[in-house]
């Protein structure tokens, strides 16, 4: 009987997906359909579902296996694997889901001749969504359904791997995408491997990997001190050679001693690495931060010099996203700018936002230099000519930037290059408040009511409404105060509204109650807005009031509005809120100011000194 060559290379390379699932229902069918035409057995063991999770897994022709959850995660792993019938194993979460364009490729390594017994591959996980910011790490996934070959570790279970084994880095083999998870569910995984690992540690209190993991999980938790003691653990155990969580250590490190500014130990730490990894870009870039955090700019631009030229991370799946691309350069682009070398800060900026489009983090930075260097009109010829932005959302970005940034001319031109077709509110709403800045007050209106009841800016667009009303003098009317009620906060807004309407109808509005915690915190919030609003519009004596409100309810909030009355340069304002005559020598009614008056005082002028040296234009030595 003849055998059929491709049936028979099909046998001997059957691939078992092998999964440790438990209420998964919202992500299993995704995982599994990234991988179903790829696969010849799905095995999933339950640890305890309650919802459909079980059925879906049946309907991708799954082989369900329920087993009682003793928080060993190698042991449920280790049973999922004596249920698998073929020669590989893929192991999945089901958060996680192969790559479309790059899954195919699980068929290239389990098929070739000289194939490994193991094989790790990229895992991507998403972290900072709206960034777009992903980090790579390679993960043993793919490897011989062999008897030897079993996980070890009750949490954060590795696959031992006995000597003898051939182990291959497939860089360029199927991408695992992990998306993770909400914060409520972060925080209860959180919860759940703080308390595994440290029953795990009780048992092995010198595995320096779990006090790696511990490392990780109270970075999370947002317990530095804790988390720097356990890696402090960690490298001391972990060898060199063990690339992967060495060089994850040392972030963890790193990250640990910058926030609890522990400077000399992390550069230490970093210069003791590099000896052994040289050609790694995330050790310079750390230690440029280091130098920067320790106001050294010129070896902090050293170093991110140092790893902009390293272009290929030296070690795979390790780095740092954008540790020798856009986040370097745009470090870099900040001690430049701190130094006053404009021109080249500029450069550094555009780089990083040309290497990231979705990093928009140095747009701002790149536009407060265009105008340090030039004026609103040079910032204008650089965007138009020298840098291109297609985005609807980046232009709307940039002229946001020239309002904040006092240019409401320039913000009005270019957000009329942004082509919406009508549909982009967010640049109704800016157009909206440019009008209204610059006194054309039924423009604005027109502007802020073309805003839909569904669109995100609708709650903002009625506040404005509220002060185009206040500007032309009159009281907020009944149904805009109705519509306020009805949005997020909305008794809150309901009883600032009405507190300044007393202004203008002459009628007292009473004495505000609030019902609970939440009432006040959303009074003092919508009222920080509306004072500043006011100051902004010069309608000092309505501000006056709400800034009346807003220090009865949170007293320290004082010089918070007195730095914006200078900031706008209502010097009389701020100088009377401070408790201080106009020359600023004295008290109300000729009193001398408490000295609590003068440090508050003291503490407005040096953030005002600040802002003003920051902006002030130094030109290059080598302008260029």
């Amino acid at each position: 009987m003849k055998t059929n060559h491709k049936e028979n290379k099909r046998k001997h390379n059957k691939i078992s997906l092998c999964m440790i699932v438990r209420n998964e229902e919202k992500n299993l069918a995704r995982c599994l359909l990234s991988c179903i035409d790829l696969i010849d057995e799905i095995i999933i063991v339950d640890t305890g579902s309650k919802d459909q999770t079980k059925k879906i897994a049946r309907q991708f022709g799954g082989q369900v296996f329920d087993y009682r959850w003793e928080e060993d995660f190698a042991a449920a792993r280790n049973f999922g694997l004596q249920q698998a019938s073929g020669d590989w194993i893929l192991v999945l979460d089901a958060d996680e889901f192969l790559e479309a364009a790059t899954a195919p490729r699980i068929k290239d390594l389990t098929t070739r001749a000289d194939a490994a017994d193991v094989y790790l591959v990229p895992v991507k996980n998403l972290m900072i969504p709206e960034l777009g910011e992903w980090q790579t790490f390679m993960v043993l996934r793919l490897f011989k359904n062999s008897p030897d070959l079993r996980y070890q570790g009750k949490i954060h279970e590795q696959v031992h791997i006995p000597a003898g084994k051939k182990v291959e880095f497939a860089e360029n083999g199927p991408v695992i995408i992990h998306l993770g998870y909400t914060g409520g569910q972060r925080v209860k995984k959180n919860q759940r491997n703080l308390k595994m690992l440290n029953k795990a540690l009780e048992l092995e209190p010198y595995n320096p990997y779990y006090h790696y993991y511990l490392s990780t999980e109270y970075i999370i938790g947002g317990d530095l001190p804790r988390a720097l003691h356990h890696v402090r653990q960690a490298l001391a155990g972990i060898a060199p050679d063990v690339v992967l969580f060495r060089v994850a250590a040392v972030r963890n490190a790193v990250l640990c001693l910058l926030q609890l500014r522990e400077y000399d130990e992390a550069e230490a730490l970093l210069k003791s690495e590099i000896k052994t990894f040289s050609e790694f870009p995330d050790y310079y870039f750390s230690l440029g931060e280091v130098y920067r955090e320790k106001g050294d700019l010129v070896k902090a631009v050293e170093n991110f010099d140092r790893a902009l030229e390293i272009r290929k991370p030296s070690l795979i799946g390790c780095g740092i996203p954008g540790s020798n691309g856009y986040k370097t350069l745009f470090y870099h682009g900040l001690c430049l700018e701190q130094m006053r070398r404009y021109f080249e800060a500029v450069e550094s900026y555009r780089a990083a936002l040309a290497d990231n489009p979705a990093f928009t983090i140095p747009l701002a930075n790149l536009v407060r230099c265009l105008l340090i260097i030039g004026g609103e009109k040079e910032c204008m010829y650089y965007l138009s000519n020298r840098f291109t932005i297609v985005s609807p959302q980046l232009k709307l970005l940039v002229a946001r930037l020239l309002f904040a940034g006092g240019y409401p001319f320039a913000a009005e031109i270019y957000t009329g290059e942004i082509d919406d077709e009508g549909t982009n509110y967010g640049k109704t709403m800016l157009l909206g408040e440019i009008a209204l800045a610059r006194g054309n007050v039924k423009e604005a209106l027109a502007q802020f009511s073309r805003i839909p009841s569904t669109n995100k800016f609708y709650p903002t667009s009625l506040l404005f409404m509220c002060l185009c009303q206040w500007k032309l003098g009159t009281p907020v009317g009944k149904e805009l105060i109705t519509e306020l009620a009805s949005i997020k906060s909305g008794s809150s807004v309901v009883k600032l509204i009405k507190a300044v309407n007393s202004l203008f109808t002459r009628q007292p509005c009473g004495p505000l109650i609030f019902e609970n915690s939440g009432e006040t915190e959303g009074f003092i919030k919508y009222g920080w807005e509306l004072f500043v609003k006011f100051v902004e519009l010069k309608m000092y004596y309505e501000a006056n009031v709400v800034g009346s409100y807003l220090i009865v309810l949170n007293p320290r909030l004082r010089s918070e509005l007195a730095y914006c009355y200078r900031k706008y340069g209502a010097f009389d304002h701020a100088n009377r809120l401070m408790g201080l005559s106009g020359s600023g020598s004295s008290g109300k009614g000729g009193q001398i100011a408490g000295p609590r008056s003068y440090l508050d005082l003291a503490d407005s002028f040096l953030k005002m000194s600040a802002e003003f040296m920051d902006n002030v234009p130094v030109l290059p030595e080598n302008p260029k």
